[in-house]
């Protein structure tokens, strides 16, 4: 295992998403789309449609684009809770399966551009864990970001928790590399 500072362009794009993902979701706060009618509940004089959307709501919808819609449920044929944001490069999806967050990124045409799979350490796979262990055998594994974007290997974001400092770690490749470290 090799650790460098040397920040490929594959990371970059992963930081890039992640960081992305986190401005836009303050951007987008009024723009989240409920799919599932059962998410919100009609009331007198409410502005709520018989589905279950606001006048808003249906408007946001119908600016999420169709092909995006269909790339999704072909992806994701079992999601039915899933919330839709619209942002100025094109949309997501965000849901969960089991204890898994999964937020799935599309362009403006629709085609899939990425997904950042939120989880704990009892999802990762073996091969990722060992080479963050062999490191860092203290530490606990808080939470992995699993950064899959179109074109470019999977990288993992993990943030591990030790005695004096929790870090966060970008690994792909094989490659391990410390993004930050907050002392305790």
């Amino acid at each position: 295992m090799r650790t460098h500072s040397a920040i490929p362009l594959t990371i970059t794009l992963i930081f890039s998403i992640t960081m992305f993902s986190k401005a836009d979701s303050q951007k987008i706060k009024n723009q989240v789309i409920p799919t599932e009618n059962k998410l919100l509940t009609p009331a007198a004089d409410s502005g709520i449609d018989e589905k279950g959307y606001s006048e808003t709501e249906e408007r946001i919808w119908n600016n999420v684009n169709t092909k995006a819609i269909r790339n999704f449920k072909r992806m994701y044929k079992s999601s039915n809770k899933e919330y839709w944001h619209t942002f100025h490069d094109g949309f997501c999806s965000e849901f969960k399966i089991n204890n898994v967050k999964l937020k799935v990124y599309f362009n403006k045409k629709g085609g899939w551009t990425g997904t950042i799979r939120t989880y704990h350490e009892s999802e990762l796979s073996p091969e990722i864990r060992k080479i963050i262990k062999q490191t860092y055998y203290d530490y606990d594994i808080i939470q992995i970001d699993e950064v899959n974007i179109a074109r470019e290997a999977i990288g993992y974001i993990v943030s591990i928790d030790g005695e004096d400092s929790i870090k966060k770690i970008r690994v792909q490749n094989g490659e391990m590399e410390i993004i930050d470290d907050f002392k305790k």
